[in-house]
């Protein structure tokens, strides 16, 4: 996909979110199982830089720093805030979202910004979190450059959290379209009354293809597998390396309307067993 077409959908989906950001704040209020998985890494998180830091009592003092990229209207951070000690922050690119965001949750921190070029030094982060967020990025470039920009911001051996919609549902296919890259779809968002207020970009990822993304940027890949009711593949991975140039002949090539499979696998965190499943934003 080219640059300039990438931007055009960037842009879309921007206004996109703008446009529905209310009625998206009054459906998007429940919290998915998925995120109760983040809450047990935060926990581990907390754990290791206890037994890490030579006095307890000082890293005590600290607080576990968490970037929620693609916050939306911040409804992560509802699990987030009842963990202590954390640093919440949550970014996102619709004005209106991070609007309702802070009318909710007026004691925590959100910034309006793109993931492309997130607005922090390098290393200040414990934990990013990527819930539904990746997947409204077109081209692998800029997808690679996203998750380039999640290793700078992250402090070494810190943790990555991700779910992506599985696009790969009989329901779905209807949505993929053929004027952009294999794995593209533009999904509607329609309202009580059944009115489309919005076509939203999504890119349907495989396994195969984030552990390239992955890879190729510095993750080292903890755990990764379709959630229980296969609706999102679900990403826990650790900051090592710094980011490869791998030369095109190695990168992932698809071809096709459909994303190819990859290989299927149930995300095993058992916090995952209960609670409502999300539904890719």
């Amino acid at each position: 996909m080219q640059l300039a077409l990438a931007q055009k959908l960037i842009d879309k989906i921007t206004q996109d979110y703008n446009t529905i950001a209310d009625e998206f704040t009054r459906t998007r209020q429940y919290a998915w199982r998925e995120f109760e998985a983040l809450k047990t890494l935060i926990n581990y998180e907390n754990t290791r830089l206890d037994y890490a830091e030579s006095s307890a009592e000082a890293r005590r003092a600290d607080k576990i720093t968490i970037l929620d990229v693609g916050c939306g209207n911040g409804r992560l951070a509802e699990i987030i805030n009842k963990i202590k000690p954390v640093q919440y922050t949550g970014l996102d690119i619709s004005e209106k979202l991070i609007t309702n965001a802070k009318q909710r949750y007026p004691e925590l921190n959100f910034i309006v910004s793109s993931m492309l070029k997130l607005p922090f030094p390098e290393g200040v982060f414990n934990v990013v979190a990527a819930i539904a967020s990746l997947q409204h990025i077109p081209s692998e470039q800029l997808r690679l450059q996203a998750l380039t920009e999640f290793h700078r911001v992250t402090k070494p051996a810190g943790l990555l959290f991700m779910t992506n919609w599985n696009l790969d549902q009989p329901k779905l296919k209807k949505y993929f379209v053929n004027q952009y890259d294999p794995g593209d779809a533009l999904i509607p968002w329609k309202n009580g009354a059944g009115k489309i207020l919005a076509q939203r970009y999504y890119h349907g990822f495989t396994l195969k293809e984030l552990n390239y993304l992955l890879n190729a940027t510095g993750w080292q890949i903890q755990q990764q597998a379709y959630s229980e009711n296969k609706r999102n593949i679900v990403t826990v991975a650790k900051k090592t390396t710094p980011p490869s140039n791998l030369s095109p002949s190695l990168r992932l090539r698809r071809t096709g309307g459909l994303p190819s499979k990859g290989r299927r696998r149930n995300f095993s965190l058992p916090s995952l067993e209960e609670g409502r499943v999300g539904d890719g934003r």
